[in-house]
């Protein structure tokens, strides 16, 4: 499941035309092992392996989707961690799940239609 959450975070790699990329993203959605990101400067294309840095932690995402130019979904991506036992997110969705999971469940997207990544 994918919980609605707003967290700021660093996204650092190259994009699709090789210039670096250093900048603020924000999710819009987690999971487990991925993640939608708005907020994006530069072109990625799926494929593309970027690192986001929250609350200390540093980790390789590869990007499984992203928002076409000019539309609604520009400047958007979904990530999914390139280890598929991260914990780059577990602490997190352990303490919302915790402090409110009467809350959390109904937040949380089965699907969706955010884009093909991994959740």
């Amino acid at each position: 499941p994918r919980l609605d959450l707003a967290l700021p975070g660093l996204l650092t790699g190259t994009d699709a035309g090789g210039r670096p990329l250093a900048q603020k993203v924000v999710t819009v959605n987690i999971s487990r092992r991925g993640a939608l990101l708005e907020g994006i400067h530069g072109r990625l294309k799926p494929g593309d392996q970027i690192f986001l840095d929250r609350a200390q932690n540093r980790e390789p995402f590869r990007v499984a989707w992203a928002g076409a130019p000019d539309t609604p979904k520009a400047g958007q991506i979904g990530v999914a961690a390139v280890d598929p036992n991260t914990r780059f997110w577990s602490e997190l969705l352990e303490n919302v799940m915790h402090s409110r999971p009467d809350q959390a469940l109904p937040q949380a997207h089965e699907g969706g239609s955010d884009g093909p990544f991994a959740g």
